[in-house]
């Protein structure tokens, strides 16, 4: 069965808590964190987290699309965000990012966009929890999945099974039934979707559909 982290950017944000009340059966919150440089739109800050923290009983990640994640992280992991997801191109020492999360006992994902070489993260590969592949370009839902990130999803399971790294593989865009299929399929453990569980109809349906899925 699969793992899925709801991303709560396509909720009714007037209606945030019958929002969450409706796929309280999700294995995780994801939350997407925009600073409106690193990528064009603003989303929410630490006290969304916070007020999700108080009243749900999730595991929480917080998934920075932003410049200097070092500035913020502190702010989400006190919030009581279990993960802190960032991107290789937003730091300038991304090593450095992860020891500090690390000794805060904090889960560490290094995120890819579309167009970035997998290469990239690989001397830090030992270090972190899990690499959140995005499957479109970052900064708002309801995109179409990018199939040719799926190459990158496979070299990366191919990878932890050979060297026996213990790292997660999540994928975030486009995630519906059928791309969460092929997905699933390539290595990927955890699913991120919002706009298919919110906007396409009944979301504990949609969220069950999506947890049915077998590798």
């Amino acid at each position: 069965m699969s793992k899925v982290a709801v991303s709560i950017l396509d909720a009714d944000i007037l209606n945030l808590r019958e929002e969450i009340e409706k796929v309280k059966d999700a294995d995780l919150i994801h939350l997407d964190i925009m600073d409106g440089h690193f990528v064009k739109n603003l989303s929410f800050g630490a006290n969304v987290c916070k007020r999700i923290n108080e009243e749900f009983d999730f595991y929480i990640e917080s998934h920075l699309m932003v410049y200097e994640p070092e500035k913020f992280w502190n702010d989400f992991f006190l919030a009581g965000s279990k993960r802190i997801i960032f991107h290789i191109e937003a730091t300038k020492n991304p090593l450095k990012l992860i020891k500090t999360l690390k000794k805060n006992k904090t889960s560490v994902g290094l995120s890819l966009n579309p167009e970035t070489d997998v290469k990239k993260i690989l001397k830090y590969i030992k270090d972190i929890d899990l690499v959140l592949v995005m499957s479109v370009n970052p900064g708002r839902g309801g995109q179409r999945f990018i199939d040719d990130v799926l190459k990158k999803v496979s070299y990366l399971d191919e990878l932890r099974n050979k060297y026996g790294y213990r790292f997660l593989l999540e994928i975030d865009g486009g995630i519906n039934y059928y791309t969460g299929r092929k997905a699933v399929k390539r290595g990927i453990d955890i699913l991120v979707s919002g706009s298919y569980i919110f906007k396409k109809g009944d979301a504990k349906r949609n969220l069950q559909l999506l947890k049915s899925i077998k590798r």
